[in-house]
């Protein structure tokens, strides 16, 4: 951008070697493969670097495909490990370090030491699609899409989301991270967890239509206006009642709050400290509520499980089926102190 000195930007282009030969690896102790979501190509890089060098350390920057699926077949399994940035890369604190069932100690501590040596704040968490920080965001973004098929203008779908404390509506989101990527993210989840995602009917309409965002029409054109004709491809749900703007800010924040603590059932999380500094650096959780373990301490566990019932009752949403983590909380007497 200009920013830099040229003699910086020199010295930082010497840093870079494009290469062609895996050869030049055969000594390389850690690759980060960067290749787009495609499960099969993963699979093929991982081969052609295992097979020049198997005792690397082969991190992947998947953002939802799980390890278990990448090193499926793989010659050395426990070497694989997930690295997961944040765009934009350079000012996102956070680094997702991904822990398959068969990932070593020695990966782990290697990603990890990595990722503090490049000044990133590391989270540990268990696989599966979406680990922890994707498939919270997807809830985010997907309950935005909801919202406006019941009933709430588009734009004021985000500007609730603002008042909540978001740093960005989910359906500027949608624009601003790709429709395409957030399709089939959440489409690949819903596929593996059917009974905590449905997908709204309105996201592949926007996708079909080309309504992507990233230079493409979106819900916003690039002077950041509202772009109207994007309100054609949003299906209408009369069935279910409009929410009002304190229930629409609830389910925005609900959303994300139930589905990091599924991700406590199911072992991707093992604590709420990893939980709240994931949200809060990571995926937009609003700083103001401390992360989602925080604002369940402040709420209260059972008025929070109440909460989550109730929508799912009214609203059939299977992201807000309330998670055990909740009852098993009360089973013993907490309600509020988690963090």
């Amino acid at each position: 951008k200009g920013r830099w000195r040229p003699e910086r930007r020199e010295q930082a282009l010497k840093n870079i070697e494009p290469a062609e030969d895996y050869t030049r690896i055969t000594d390389t102790p850690l690759v980060i493969e960067t290749v787009f979501e495609d499960l099969d190509l993963k699979r093929q890089i991982l081969k052609k670097i295992q097979t020049v060098n198997p005792q690397t350390v082969f991190a992947t920057n998947t953002s939802a495909l799980p390890l278990g699926d990448i090193a499926h077949g793989a010659e050395r399994p426990d070497t694989i490990v997930g690295m997961h940035y944040f765009s934009p890369v350079p000012l996102m604190p956070l680094l997702e370090v991904v822990q398959g069932t068969s990932t070593s100690q020695t990966a782990l501590a290697t990603a990890v030491i990595c990722g503090r040596r490049q000044k990133k704040t590391c989270i540990v968490v268990g696989d599966g699609p979406g680990f922890y920080t994707s498939r919270t965001f997807g809830a985010y973004v997907i309950t935005g899409f909801y919202l406006a098929q019941f009933g709430i203008d588009p734009w004021e779908v985000d500007r609730l989301a603002l008042s909540a404390g978001f740093p960005q509506g989910p359906l500027h989101i949608y624009g601003a991270a790709g429709g395409n990527v957030i399709y089939h993210a959440a489409k690949f989840l819903e596929l593996r967890r059917p009974h905590i995602f449905d997908l709204p009917e309105s996201l592949p309409r926007m996708v079909a239509a080309g309504y992507l965002g990233a230079g493409k029409p979106c819900f916003y054109r690039d002077n950041g206006k509202p772009d109207t004709s994007a309100r054609r491809f949003i299906v209408p749900d009369h069935s279910r009642p409009t929410p009002d703007s304190e229930t629409a800010r609830e389910m925005l924040l609900l959303a994300m709050v139930n589905q990091a603590f599924l991700c406590l059932d199911e072992g991707v999380l093992n604590d709420y400290m990893t939980m709240d500094i994931g949200a809060l650096l990571g995926i937009g959780f609003p700083d103001c509520r401390h992360g989602p373990a925080r604002y369940v301490s402040q709420k209260g566990v059972r008025a929070t499980r109440q909460k989550l019932q109730a929508l799912y009752d009214t609203y059939g949403l299977s992201h807000f089926k309330p998670a055990r983590e909740f009852d098993r909380l009360l089973a013993v007497g907490v309600d509020r102190g988690l963090l």
